[in-house]
């Protein structure tokens, strides 16, 4: 290791012994730990140092954590949230952490980082403790109103089968390689998306396609990361609620706010407020328009056409690039062609061949996303709508495959936020059900 590698690490001493109680010698390990010193010039160089604690100099740090029952000896503890108590931290101290970062000083016990963002300053302690992991990945970012998961997964299983290792973040599922995980959040909170970028890095894996949410730009949970492509899929209203997004405005702006972080944007030029979403594209980034309608102004790049859909799937053609493919696949509903599209603009972009785009779309399974059960003669749909866009396109499909059947919905809306989705969910089950049963 070189003597400039060594400069920014540290050697932390652990004593191990075979019995918990055992008080006298063990075994020392020495493993390699942080110094708070180049972390300190990572936040100056984002301009978010108030105060660094004289004591901070020359600390090591060999974890790092924003919940207090997760602190561990030698740990770096991040003071955050609107909620945040004192003895959160008092309870980190008391469990080992040896320094805490946070936008006020709590106490002078252990060394402080005085930050002015506490939320960007957690995005950058993430990077920087889990060595920058996410810059040597190949990253595309999906947004949008409906169609995030879908679009990743689409893109993923595209990816893979033309032989690239993906790690793929969704609403549903966290998965690098053969392991997967039930996600709590659509896009994770900064550091633990920077621990899922070192453990994709470290079994080798190149690719991410992951969704960003609204939330997640405005609460800075990929703050510092850059996307080769992002990909804008649509926006209607949604997530407006005090603990959300005040408006509309914000939750637009939100959503563009990624365009920043990306080399090429690919955006559905149908998209309701594309003039807005168009001019929030910075100069310098690439743009790929997708989309089925004819404009005189901005035309489509990619053109959706004769989309053809039956029980058994969807069927349309891609126009790109001086041809013209005729796309079939197992998935329904037309909205589908645009999520294919997407993936597919996407999947060209890095590189992969129509062909491999065109076989690896034929079968795929989107886990909560029109998955059709049939017993004794009854045909059972599930979805994840939760809004008025995908409640609208849900019921839509449904009744253009069958116009003639009695529809029973079963909806319910658990949780605490965007309490305005209840009332769409009645809206839109009394407009196409023939009868509702509601749950919690």
């Amino acid at each position: 290791m070189s003597e400039w590698a060594l400069s920014l690490m540290c050697v932390v001493k652990i004593t191990v012994r075979q019995n918990k109680m055992e008080h006298g010698s063990g075994k020392d390990i020495y493993i390699m730990g942080k110094k708070l010193d180049m972390l300190v010039e990572f936040f100056k160089a984002e301009d978010l140092i108030v105060e660094v604690s004289e004591s901070a100099r020359g600390v090591c740090v060999e974890g790092i954590t924003d919940n207090s029952k997760q602190a561990e000896n030698e740990s770096l503890f991040i003071c955050k949230g609107a909620a945040f108590k004192a003895e959160y931290l008092e309870e980190a101290i008391d469990r080992g952490t040896v320094a805490y970062i946070s936008e006020i000083r709590y106490t002078e016990s252990v060394p402080y980082l005085i930050v002015r963002d506490i939320r960007r300053a957690m995005a950058v302690a993430g990077k920087w403790f889990c060595d920058f992991a996410g810059d040597a990945l190949t990253k595309v970012g999906v947004t949008g109103t409906k169609g995030k998961t879908t679009c990743v997964t689409i893109l993923s299983d595209v990816l893979r089968a033309q032989g690239r290792e993906v790690a793929e973040f969704t609403t549903h599922s966290i998965r690098l390689g053969l392991r997967e995980r039930e996600s709590a959040l659509t896009t994770p909170e900064p550091l633990e998306l920077q621990k899922y970028f070192r453990e994709a890095v470290d079994a080798g894996i190149d690719y991410v396609a992951m969704e960003i949410s609204s939330q997640a730009m405005k609460m800075n949970r990929v703050y510092g990361e850059r996307y080769r492509v992002g990909i804008f899929l649509n926006i209607e209203e949604d997530h407006i609620s005090p603990s959300e997004h005040a408006d509309m405005g914000e939750y637009l702006a939100c959503k563009v706010a990624m365009f920043r972080q990306c080399d090429t944007v690919i955006i559905n030029r149908d998209t309701n407020m594309y003039d807005r979403v168009r001019e929030s594209v910075p100069k310098g980034v690439k743009v790929i328009l997708f989309g089925q309608k004819q404009y005189d102004h901005d035309p489509a790049d990619a053109r959706i056409g004769n989309v053809q859909m039956g029980m058994s799937g969807l069927t349309f053609e891609l126009s790109y690039r001086g041809r013209t493919d005729t796309i079939h696949t197992n998935l329904v509903g037309k909205f589908n062609a645009e999520n294919i599209t997407a993936a597919t603009l996407a999947a060209l972009e890095l590189g992969v061949d129509i062909d491999t785009v065109k076989s690896s779309v034929k079968e795929l399974f989107i886990p909560g996303r029109l998955n059709l059960v049939e017993a004794n003669g009854r045909h059972v749909i599930i979805d994840y709508a939760h809004n008025h866009m995908s409640y609208s396109s849900l019921f839509r499909t449904i009744r253009s495959i069958y116009p003639t059947a009695r529809l029973t919905a079963l909806v319910g809306a658990v949780g605490d936020k965007a309490f305005g989705r209840r009332r769409e969910a009645g809206q839109m089950t009394n407009v196409y059900a023939d009868r509702v049963v509601i749950t919690e």
